[in-house]
């Protein structure tokens, strides 16, 4: 399931909190855009005391239809783009991974753009936000569907990153380093956040987003012949292919 936000209503889901304020992290979220017009925000971080304080993962469709890690740094922009294109009314798989002041790269259904290397810490974070950008004053609300937003204090390697656009759930990749798992499933209101932080969200805007049917995500919905298997304590896992359903049965009933 999911959450549809209409950005005339300015829907959002805000929590006083930002458990990242520094690097490394990764922003990831399955996001189906109304139209390919419109800068919509799907997640970000900021400081509520300043205006140019933030970063956040944005649908730029009024610049080429890429998905956009964005940041502010005191006035100071930096912006790494996907090197492909989403379109509207379509299930797209978005993850913004920052590994140092000088390193973060924007990935579209798990391929990766050009890495950016402006050097930008923007400072003060303390909200975070779904559905629209973070800071003083709140802009660009998201038009269309949000689900499964993930927060780690980690940089997600490719494979990983492969498997969350697989369809892995949030919560079975790098586990660990989860400091956020929202999957915005329309079971709980306000929504509830499935990582150990528990940071619940708050609705805003006018009413609350509409539950609607959601991406391709579940625990065994992933590309044909694929399986991720999650390691222990923490770390990595693999993409397994199987040439048969029976492996692939076997490999997952090995798993937590």
């Amino acid at each position: 399931m999911a959450r549809t936000f209409v950005a005339a209503n300015s829907h959002r889901y805000l929590k006083a909190v930002a458990p990242v304020t520094t690097y490394p992290f990764t922003i990831a979220a399955w996001f189906r855009p109304v139209d390919i017009t419109t800068e919509f925000t799907i997640f970000s971080i900021g400081d509520t005391a300043t205006t140019d304080n933030w970063w956040s993962m944005v649908a730029a469709g009024h610049d080429g239809d890429v998905l956009r890690f964005h940041l502010n740094d005191s006035g100071s922009f930096g912006a790494a783009d996907s090197d492909t294109t989403y379109a509207a009314d379509v299930w797209s798989h978005g993850c913004v991974v920052s590994t140092t002041a000088t390193n973060r790269v924007a990935y579209l259904n798990a391929n990766p753009g050009l890495t950016n290397t402006s050097d930008r810490t923007p400072d003060g974070a303390d909200t975070i936000a779904i559905g629209i950008r973070v800071a003083s004053s709140l802009s660009k609300p998201f038009g269309g569907r949000i689900a499964h937003v993930g927060l780690w204090n980690k940089a997600l390697d490719q494979l990983e990153i492969d498997a969350l656009a697989a369809g892995v759930p949030v919560h079975r990749v790098r586990p660990a380093d989860n400091v956020g798992d929202w999957p915005l499933w329309g079971l709980h209101s306000p929504e509830i956040d499935l990582s150990t932080q528990n940071n619940a969200l708050t609705v805003g805007g006018t009413g609350e987003p509409a539950i609607a049917d959601g991406p391709p995500v579940g625990m065994f919905t992933r590309a044909p012949n694929s399986i991720f298997v999650p390691a222990v304590a923490g770390g990595g896992g693999a993409l397994m292919s199987g040439s048969s359903r029976g492996i692939g049965r076997g490999i997952m009933r090995g798993v937590g």
